[in-house]
């Protein structure tokens, strides 16, 4: 049976950015298909080989995740940011929180996403939908029309 416990990442410095839990196995995979564009980003500007981890075994997959969530809590406390998307435990079936939450944007900033965004159509701007696709829309509006009136007759 494989090894089960908390594990850390950290930068060269030191630093912390992420905590999971997992095998030590995964603790080791900086894999980016298995992490969020937060975590890639991070470990794409050290490199791979220049990551830190650290790993808690652990007795139990609850005691693990007991583990995970409370250093996460630890160090958000202690005004570490970290790439977790989630405050952990079972694979981030809690609310998602986006890393940059209250974070604002410089004008700046917002001046450069808007000019990169000109001229940019959506993937699909042109392409026919499905029959089966029309019938879902079809569906879906009909429902919505018929709660909005079913709402106006019980409020009116």
């Amino acid at each position: 049976m494989a090894k089960v416990g908390a594990y850390l990442h950290a930068r060269p410095d030191g630093s912390l950015f992420y905590v999971g839990k997992g095998s030590i196995k995964r603790a080791y995979k900086l894999s980016p298909s298995l992490r969020s564009i937060h975590h890639k980003r991070i470990v794409s500007k050290y490199g791979k080989e220049n990551i830190l981890i650290g790993f808690v075994e652990c007795s139990s997959d609850d005691i693990a995740f007991d583990l995970e969530r409370g250093i996460i809590k630890c160090l958000n406390r202690s005004g570490i940011e970290l790439a977790n998307k989630t405050e952990g435990g079972i694979g981030g079936l809690q609310d998602q929180i986006p890393w940059n939450k209250g974070k604002t944007l410089t004008n700046e900033h917002k001046q450069k996403l808007s000019k990169a965004r000109l001229g940019v159509s959506p993937w699909n701007k042109g392409k026919p939908f499905s029959e089966e696709v029309k019938m879902k829309m079809s569906i879906a509006a009909k429902n919505r029309a018929e709660r909005k009136r079913n709402a106006k007759g019980q409020y009116a």
